[in-house]
């Protein structure tokens, strides 16, 4: 029985009943008009956008079964206009950003861009604007400049895990906390997993490798000549590529690297003799960081051949040349359409189709896209509608099936290569050439090979036991 004091007396069971259903009214007519109020932007449903987004990637106040990343973003005059977004949309406070804008650019357009980001206090100890450095298109410069990035980001942190390379041209299709939740997941970070892509077959990408590596091209950034960014062919073989004990691999130059990956690129005396080899090729961006990683048994096990990235090199039958399709191109009376308007985006299906952590190439700054992406794709801006949440939800779900998927195609397709070195070495042969690690730490400079090098603890092992065999 419910009693409330009334000038000493005690209220009747009928005025507490009436009281109780009042109240009860009260509060029904309260919760309608919340949960029917809109939102600043005038639309319903908000709360349950917002709890649907906050699902997926989090309040972002938590790092628990997070790891940090490091993102070098390259920069051009074409693309200067595009940085300011990238940036916004990319950033965590736990993240670590490197910046280069390439030294042919003009000052006076950086400079705005530059002090704009500067100015802002959420960017202040974790956005690094790098020295300029002159980088050739398809030179050994762009390699070197990679380089920088890489030791200009392991010594701004010593707590992120993943280094990722873009230029201002991408976008990001997974928000940034997503990413680094990802790269958390069993099997990535504490494996060690290396994303890139791996092109075959072996006999194309040794054609290529004969024309790129094979011949002598000279970088004209390597005179240190300002803006003199050239590359010359003296159509002279190059010796060391005929002579090389290593397997030329292919990939894009966009990867998603562990960071004892990234310490051995810029530290190991393997990769120093390998950057030396490559030093008078062409294209030596997509050859050289696969080429170590793949002639290392240590990372070949770690490969994960998937870069991650959304690229259109084929449409409608018709081939891209030395730049890919620009994904922001629009088309009249185009089938999908992002923004409602006649002109559809051309590139639409695929980007709201892909698992893709990042797609390129963009071109206009702030565009009807890039909203749309952020709102039915990633969520970095919360979704307009519960359409557009739950469009959130299956680009998410996606992400992760084909990011697993990956994971488990890389894992047999590193049992496969145990295999048949375990093989060979049953029958007391080398291995293929392909199949072989000349730039192990154990057999580096010689040419030699392991027999059979297992994963883990008894891996190195059995990898000590066969160099001191020789």
């Amino acid at each position: 029985m419910w009693f409330f004091p009334t000038q000493g007396k005690t209220v009747s069971r009928w005025s507490v009943s009436v009281a109780i259903l009042l109240l009860f009214c009260v509060v029904a007519v309260a919760s309608t008009l919340l949960l029917s109020r809109p939102d600043t932007q005038g639309r319903t449903g908000s709360g349950r956008r917002a709890r649907l987004v906050s699902s997926l990637w989090g309040s972002g106040s938590s790092d628990s079964g997070e790891v940090d990343v490091a993102y070098f973003i390259q920069v051009s005059a074409t693309n200067l206009p595009l940085l300011p977004r990238l940036i916004k949309v990319l950033h965590h406070p736990r993240n670590v950003y490197a910046v280069h804008c390439d030294r042919k650019m003009d000052a006076a357009a950086i400079a705005p861009v530059e002090s704009a980001i500067r100015a802002n206090a959420a960017y202040a100890k974790n956005v690094r604007f790098m020295k300029r450095e002159v980088v050739t298109y398809r030179g050994i410069s762009m390699v070197l400049n990679v380089l920088s990035a890489m030791e200009t980001l392991l010594a701004a942190s010593t707590s992120w895990a993943y280094f990722i390379n873009i230029s201002a041209s991408d976008y990001p299709l997974v928000a940034p906390i997503e990413q680094r939740r990802l790269l958390a997941s069993p099997g990535v970070a504490d494996a060690q997993a290396n994303f890139a892509s791996v092109s075959v077959p072996p006999k194309w990408v040794a054609h290529v490798a004969a024309q790129r590596i094979g011949k002598i091209f000279v970088d004209t950034a390597l005179a240190f000549e300002a803006n003199d960014t050239r590359i010359i062919a003296t159509r002279q073989p190059n010796p060391a590529f005929e002579l090389a004990s290593w397997t030329p691999h292919k990939s894009e130059a966009w990867m998603v690297l562990h960071r004892s990956y990234v310490e051995h690129v810029v530290r190991s005396p393997a990769a120093r003799r390998l950057l030396v080899a490559f030093g008078m090729s062409i294209e030596a961006s997509e050859h050289f960081f696969v080429t170590l990683l793949a002639n290392t048994a240590r990372f070949r096990r770690s490969l994960v051949a998937n870069p991650l990235r959304l690229v259109v090199w084929y449409h409608r039958g018709v081939t891209a040349r030395q730049h890919p399709f620009w994904l922001d191109d629009r088309q009249a009376n185009a089938s999908a359409t992002v923004d409602g308007s006649a002109d559809g985006y051309v590139f639409a299906d695929r980007l709201a189709s892909t698992p893709a952590w990042f797609a390129r190439k963009f071109r206009v700054p702030d565009s009807p896209l890039l909203d749309a992406l952020d709102r039915t794709h990633s969520g970095i801006q919360l979704p307009a509608d519960v359409g557009e949440a739950d469009a959130v939800a299956a680009a998410s779900a996606r992400v992760r099936d084909a990011f697993a998927a990956a994971l488990a195609k890389s894992r047999a397709s590193a049992a496969a290569w145990e295999a048949r070195r375990a093989a060979a070495a049953a029958a007391g042969v080398l291995p293929d050439k392909i199949d072989r690690t000349p730039l192990d730490p154990e057999v580096e400079g010689g040419g030699g090979e392991a027999h059979v090098q297992g994963s883990g603890t008894a891996g190195v092992a059995a990898d000590a036991a066969a160099a001191d065999a020789r």
